[in-house]
């Protein structure tokens, strides 16, 4: 057998064995390695199931709160823009009230009212009749003091349940957006329930740690518990601030500001403005067969403009629940931010 023969018998031998405990160089010559390094080799580069190493969840979080900015902004515009709805209940209100100026214009200059008038004159008797009269006459055919207080108690009212909708649509709208991210690193997310829940929570948290800065401010507002009591405060501070405007007995509405309406009653601010439009009856009977109508439906129209505008130094309506909008907003942007910091944290 001649050498260049035995060369190629002993490549062949080579081939055939080395596969078994070694590979292959890129140059066509083989390198002798150890079976068990390779594989251990193998297995630190790949996860033993094939599949890719999962994100980082902080990675995951930080991303999903990116992507979750335009529904906080979305929800920051479409509450601003429900605040017409509420206008539009006290335009309704006094739309309706109008209505019954002719039936009051007529009673306040007929022979009874006259009657009433008259008599308060009559030494030795009581001198309230035709001002109680002129009160029963307006409560009965334009509105009542009650009603014009639950007018915009009901206004704010729909106003806080429009933010409780728009914030649940805005929470879907949320979890649809990350649906595509890790859930293992958005366990809140899951579901619509537990999205919801979780945010209930985190908004309640912060309510509670910023209550002592928003006190006095109309921010405080949005942290009580029961809506109906938010409204009432609402209805309290609107009242109160059109009766200023209006310059409706001043005296009797600073000590109120003063001692604070909750406990004097939101009741009394109305009473006092009632007795103002209705106090107005004095001066049409110098003129009976003037513009008391007209007159009488100014004096609605400006307190409606008072009640729902309001100017920059007396806040109305619009002007209080802009101020609850934009509190609202702040928590419940500092809400979902604790939602993924907790989980952060964790």
């Amino acid at each position: 057998m001649s050498t260049t023969q035995a060369k190629r018998l002993l490549t062949a031998a080579l081939a055939a064995l080395l596969p078994l405990v070694g590979c292959e160089s890129s140059t066509g010559t083989y390198t002798q390695v150890s079976a068990g390094r390779a594989l251990a080799s193998t297995s630190a580069q790949t996860p033993s199931d094939g599949l890719p190493a999962p994100a980082d969840p902080a990675l995951v979080r930080r991303q999903a709160q990116e992507r979750l900015q335009k529904h906080l902004h979305w929800a920051e515009q479409e509450c601003r823009g429900r605040i017409k709805d509420s206008e539009a209940r006290i335009d309704a209100f006094f739309i309706e009230a109008e209505r019954g100026v002719p039936g009051f214009a007529e009673m306040a200059l007929g022979w009874s009212s006259k009657w009433r008038l008259v008599v308060d004159y009559v030494p030795f008797t009581r001198h309230d009749r035709h001002q109680v009269f002129l009160r029963e006459q307006f409560g009965e055919r334009i509105f009542t003091a009650e009603q014009l207080a639950e007018a915009i108690e009901r206004a704010a009212e729909d106003y806080l349940a429009a933010i409780n909708d728009v914030e649940n649509q805005m929470l879907v709208r949320m979890r649809a957006d990350v649906a595509d991210l890790p859930q293992y690193a958005l366990p809140e997310f899951t579901s619509d329930e537990l999205l919801q829940r979780e945010f209930a929570r985190a908004l309640a948290e912060v309510r509670a740690e910023v209550a002592r800065d928003l006190a006095g401010n109309v921010g405080c507002l949005v942290t009580a518990e029961v809506a109906a009591q938010i409204a009432m405060r609402i209805a309290e501070r609107v009242l109160t601030s059109a009766a200023f405007r209006l310059g409706v007995s001043g005296g009797i509405l600073t000590v109120g500001a003063q001692a604070g309406w909750a406990t004097l009653g939101v009741g009394l601010v109305v009473g006092i403005i009632v007795d103002w439009i209705v106090g107005k009856v004095w001066d049409w009977y110098a003129d009976p067969q003037g513009q008391l109508m007209e007159s009488l439906n100014s004096n609605l129209g400006c307190l409606r403009a008072a009640i729902r505008d309001g100017d920059k130094k007396h806040p109305g309506l619009r002007q209080t629940l802009s101020g609850v909008a934009q509190q609202r907003d702040s928590l419940r942007r500092a809400a979902l931010l604790k939602i993924l910091e907790d989980k952060e944290r964790d």
